[in-house]
């Protein structure tokens, strides 16, 4: 069982309690919105700490007292900056808002790269916009605050509902101090917490969207684009709704069965907030989105481009003929990293078989090495910082949670999914875009060799399939703009 495995089932666990009672269900879904499903993914990712964390969780859910300099300081700075942005938006009687991370990992266009192209083309149509960001309050804060353009912060509501949240009736503890919990077993007192926190949090929501709804109200803004962000967008998303103000999602990933923010996990209902419009990559990806249980109608999804680069005519690289089979497996953040290195070391024992392991930029390469066990490596085995140098010697790509075996789909590999607790690409297997390898097939070597020998029509059918209907995301924006 993995981290997210274990978080899912968990989540779900919790979800149906809500559910099944009454009073609780009243206080998170019967009211004007749907809290638990707003909550689902910061729910999720708080079962994941407890997997990942051997220490007790009290002080990561908890609130926490006492006086932090710095943390003020940012926050304070946050909202200088934001009424400065917010200034500007309504004297430039901007209509476009764009919702974003707090991120510049695209130093072009000042911007996180994953939604590089999207700037790219706001600029070069000369779309005058503003944007809005969801920020950490990290270490990164001041280096990213420094842009080219006037910002708001998402966060700097939350300064004003510290100040006025002492005069907001206080969510009923003793109601969930009365609770039964030991169906949960070990987690009992844990979930307790999560139902503590989260009905604290419904008055912060609530604050946010009337905060949000006011500021919008006096402004010109007619459309917000943003990515599906589920932890933090939906108070923005129904602010803008409040103001008959359209918001456009554009997919910014890969979808799988763990993205629960976008998936119907505690009952679909008109309370439930949501972009009007979600453009996706592709007609597959509508398929797959659909075939999880998603919050959207079909209606409301549609084929609308790629924010980060236009990829309808991807993966134009020649393979060079070789003897052997090259298997290109790249690092990956959440990969059951003893797993895989088991599957690499029987691989460079196959006869004829070469490994190249593609090493992630900015992060450390020694740590990279070290997570995988990657020391003393034998002749056959290479490592590469740049795909595109080697795609034409990889014969096949192999992985069990990177949005790159979509990409090389593009470049008409043969994708392999090994099979390890790690089950976030189990849709490539179920829509036949990969292969699945068990490291204890009797001809494990032997499907190394026959995958690397699949037929080049069916290749061409995957990656037709995959980028069925997509289009330029130009084409969208200048149909919405």
């Amino acid at each position: 069982m993995t981290s997210y495995s274990y978080a899912l089932e968990r989540l779900k666990k919790f979800n149906d309690f809500i559910l099944n009672n009454q009073i609780l269900r009243d206080k998170f879904v019967l009211g004007n919105y749907n809290f638990l499903q707003i909550y689902q993914v910061l729910i999720f990712n708080d079962f994941k700490f407890l997997y990942d964390e051997e220490k007790s969780p009290d002080s990561y859910l908890l609130s926490h007292n006492g006086f932090n300099f710095g943390a003020i300081l940012k926050r304070l700075i946050s909202v200088l900056v934001s009424i400065l942005g917010y200034l500007y938006l309504i004297l430039s009687r901007c209509r476009i808002l764009v919702y974003a991370s707090d991120k510049i990992s695209d130093s072009e266009y000042q911007c996180d790269f994953r939604m590089a192209n999207l700037y790219r083309q706001l600029f070069l149509k000369k779309y005058k916009f503003v944007e809005i960001l969801h920020t950490a309050y990290d270490e990164n804060f001041y280096n990213y605050i420094f842009r080219r353009r006037p910002i708001l912060y998402l966060e700097s509501a939350d300064f004003f509902y510290k100040l006025f949240k002492y005069f907001i009736p206080k969510a009923d503890r003793e109601l969930v101090d009365a609770l039964d919990l030991s169906i949960f077993g070990e987690n009992a007192e844990f979930t307790r917490l999560l139902l503590r926190k989260y009905l604290a949090t419904i008055d912060k929501t609530k604050f946010r969207i009337k905060f949000l709804s006011k500021l919008l109200k006096l402004t010109d803004v007619k459309i917000l684009i943003c990515v599906p962000d589920a932890r933090n967008y939906h108070e923005l998303a129904q602010s803008c709704r409040l103001n008959k103000i359209k918001t456009y999602a554009f997919q910014s990933g890969a979808l799988c069965k763990y993205d629960v923010g976008l998936l119907d996990c505690s009952g679909h209902g008109e309370n439930i907030i949501k972009p009007d419009k979600f453009f996706l990559l592709s007609r597959y990806w509508i398929n797959e989105l659909l075939r999880l249980d998603s919050i959207f109608d079909r209606t409301d999804l549609a084929v609308g481009g790629d924010i980060k680069e236009d990829r309808t005519d991807a993966g134009q690289s020649e393979s060079r003929v070789h003897d052997g089979v090259t298997v290109l497996a790249s690092y990956e953040t959440q990969a059951p990293k003893a797993e895989v290195r088991k599957y690499i070391e029987k691989i460079l024992n196959c006869p004829n078989a070469r490994l190249i392991f593609s090493i992630r930029p900015g992060r450390d390469i020694k740590t990279q090495f070290s997570e995988y066990g990657l020391e003393n490596m034998p002749d056959n085995f290479s490592t590469a910082d740049n795909i595109d140098k080697i795609i034409g010697d990889v014969d096949l790509v192999m992985g069990t949670q990177s949005t790159l075996l979509y990409d090389m789909i593009s470049y008409l590999k043969p994708v392999i999914v090994l099979k390890t607790e790690m089950d976030m690409l189990d849709g490539m297997i179920v829509n036949g875009l990969a292969e699945s390898l068990d490291i204890n097939d009797s001809n494990f070597c032997n499907r190394f060799h026959s995958i690397k020998k699949t037929d080049s029509e069916i290749l061409a059918q995957r990656k037709a399939r995959l980028y069925e209907g997509a289009i330029p995301l130009s084409k969208t924006l200048s149909e919405i703009l």
